[in-house]
């Protein structure tokens, strides 16, 4: 009998008992399977199918219990990390927190309860702010030069997150609660109490019609406790320089180094503004040398050595400050409106002090338009002035009287507006050559500077003294001239030029070599003093010695034009028109409106045979601002055939 073999199964007896090949036989042959063993064999089979069902359950609860898991961890992560938040937030707080006032039910009734009061105050605390923020250089806590952040918070019964965040942030932060309280008194009269934080409660009395004007005093006090460094910038901006500086003093001698550097900053504001400028410059370098990376007082320190006369140290802040600008240096303490005006000021003071007079003239328009934005119009008209000055100095006289705002509105002014009118107008009399009426601007000024105390006498004397000696001087007033200068400092380097130009006016040219060669010493990186040096010795017809003066002049001053055309004049009065011609245009690039310059630019073309050019420059010159002895010299040259 052959043996069966079954696909895919090994050889078997013809009489196998192995139960699995019984059932294979049997399922083969079509034969019903009921035996004992094949019915255990089917419970094996639904075992082992439970089995894999069982297993898959398994693993599909493991799945189930992971993601739980992950879920878990991440929501512990969250609460952790929403906890953390927390803590830091409240940690970096800078708030001014008002509470509602208590106030008789009779002001509830007429609109005036205790939220309402609230907010009142928050309203006028805001605007002294915004007023101190223009002349606050540090802010004793806000980072970034935020102002302190004002809320009107609501008290709240029970336990919940916001009250929970408010804790913190009075806990850890630095939030100054505000309450107070209105309250009628026997005689009909208001006591109103301002409590600002744990500091001793200020309270003021007056008429129920007086309200307003009690909540603006509360506001100044709530402020001076809160923020005393844009609140002396508050009574810096409405004149108050004494009361300022004893808000300010105490802060220099406290807190961390930033905190008292900053403060110092602020003081060195404040001393310029009383004259006080050897305290100021003392005052600055104390604060530098604290914090030597500070932002406010690393620019304070420059502005108070510019006050004293000191160009050079002037010079070198000024730069520091636009390399801070430009590497977004840590800005701490240093208020709102100075983060915005330090990235313009400071280009256009480089600007200004190497006569780069469309550098200076874009900033300073840049300036007026910030201070505006920011409801100061006597800075505005201040930078105007100085914009008016750099037009002058361009030679542009229509470009200067277009810029000048003239006086300011009745009662607006100050004396130091009024001296720079005077200033302005006498500059711009002498590039027009009308010296009797540069001479009379200029004794108005001086005239003008003897209402000054003792301290603003020491500014003027830095300041627009030496300016004005400079103008004396050149319009034939010689005696007003040393009267200005003779007794000033030797270390002041503009005041040292301003003698240096009156001796050569005088024609003392061994006196105005050595005041020459001392403020190029003092300050070699201010072109005017090189530029003035060159013309010393040009008029005394020693040109080879005029001409490396004015290109020491353009190395330090790249953008003025004086050094420029008065290289030209040397050139052409040695005979070297083309040489000239080369000079006049690059200067004409930077003096466009120079009637002087297009006038020896015409003559130095006529000289190399460029007729035609030459009469262009001429009748260009009629156009620009001209002397009478100029205009004059130009009509000539055009009636020639």
């Amino acid at each position: 009998m052959a043996t069966r073999r079954t696909t895919g199964s090994r050889p078997r007896g013809p009489t196998s008992t192995n139960p699995v090949d019984i059932a294979m036989d049997a399922e083969a042959e079509g034969r019903p399977l009921d035996s004992p063993t094949l019915r255990l064999l089917g419970k094996q089979e639904r075992l082992i199918d439970a089995e894999i069902e069982l297993a898959r359950d398994t693993r599909f609860a493991n799945r189930i219990k992971a993601v739980r898991d992950i879920a878990i961890g991440l929501g512990a992560i969250l609460v952790l990390a929403a906890a953390g938040w927390m803590v830091w937030d409240a940690a970096h707080a800078d708030e001014l927190v008002l509470e509602p006032w208590t106030a008789p039910p009779a002001f509830a009734a007429n609109g005036q309860g205790g939220e309402v009061l609230a907010a009142q105050l928050g309203d006028r605390i805001r605007v002294l702010q915004q007023k101190g923020e223009i002349e606050a250089t540090g802010v004793a806590k806000a980072a970034g030069g935020q102002s302190t952040e004002l809320k009107l918070e609501i008290p709240q019964t029970g336990v919940s997150i916001g009250e929970v965040q408010r804790w913190l942030r009075r806990t850890l932060g630095h939030q100054t609660v505000v309450g107070g309280s209105v309250v009628q008194l026997a005689d009909g009269r208001l006591s109103l109490t301002v409590r600002p934080g744990d500091g001793e409660a200020a309270s003021f009395e007056g008429a129920p019609t007086e309200l307003p004007a009690l909540l603006d005093k509360a506001a100044e006090a709530t402020l001076r406790r809160s923020d005393p460094l844009r609140y002396a910038g508050f009574l810096v901006v409405g004149g108050k320089l004494d009361e300022a500086a004893a808000v300010v003093e105490p802060l220099t001698r406290r807190g961390a180094p930033r905190e008292r550097a900053n403060a110092m900053a602020n003081l060195v504001n404040i001393r310029n503004y009383q004259g006080r400028l050897h305290e100021a410059v003392a005052v600055a370098r104390r604060s530098v040398a604290l914090d030597p990376n500070a932002f406010a007082a690393v620019g304070y320190w420059a502005g108070a050595e510019y006050a004293l006369g000191n160009e050079e140290a002037a010079h070198d802040g000024a730069l520091r400050m636009v390399r801070l600008t430009a590497a977004d240096a840590d800005r701490s303490g240093v208020s709102q409106y100075l983060n915005e005006e330090n990235p313009l000021l400071w280009p256009a003071m480089v600007a200004d002090q190497r006569a780069d007079t469309g550098a200076a003239i874009a900033g300073y328009v840049s300036l007026a338009e910030l201070a505006r934005a920011w409801g100061n119009p006597g800075r505005a008209r201040y930078w105007d002035y100085l914009r008016s000055l750099a037009w002058l100095q361009a030679h542009d006289v229509a470009a200067a009287r277009a810029a000048n705002p003239g006086p300011p509105p009745q009662n607006q002014g100050s004396l130091g507006e009024a001296l720079l009118i005077y200033r302005v107008a006498a500059a711009a009399q002498l590039e027009m050559g009308n010296l009797a009426q540069a001479r009379a601007n200029a004794a108005q000024a001086v005239a003008l500077q003897r209402q000054y105390g003792a301290a603003q006498a020491l500014q003027f004397q830095h300041g627009d003294g030496p300016r004005l000696a400079e103008i004396l001087a050149r319009a034939g007033d010689r005696r007003t001239a040393h009267a200005l200068v003779d007794a000033t400092a030797m270390d002041c380097s503009r005041c040292v030029r301003a003698r240096a130009v009156l001796a050569a006016a005088e024609r003392d040219w061994p006196r105005a070599d050595r005041f020459f060669a001392l403020t190029t010493r003092l300050a070699p990186s201010v072109p005017q003093s090189w530029s003035a040096w060159g013309q010393a010795k040009a008029a005394r017809g020693d040109l080879a010695a005029a001409l490396p003066l004015y290109r020491r002049a353009q190395r330090a001053g790249p953008g003025w034009g004086d050094p420029l055309k008065f290289e030209g004049d040397a050139l052409l009065a040695q005979g070297k028109a083309g040489a000239a011609v080369k000079r006049y245009a690059i200067a004409a690039e930077r003096s466009p409106k120079w009637g002087a310059l297009q006038l020896a630019w015409g003559d130095a073309l006529a000289k190399v045979g460029r007729k035609d050019e030459a009469v262009a420059r001429w009748k260009a010159a009629l156009g620009c601002g001209l002397t009478a002895a100029d205009r004059a010299a130009v009509k000539a040259r055009l009636a020639r055939p």
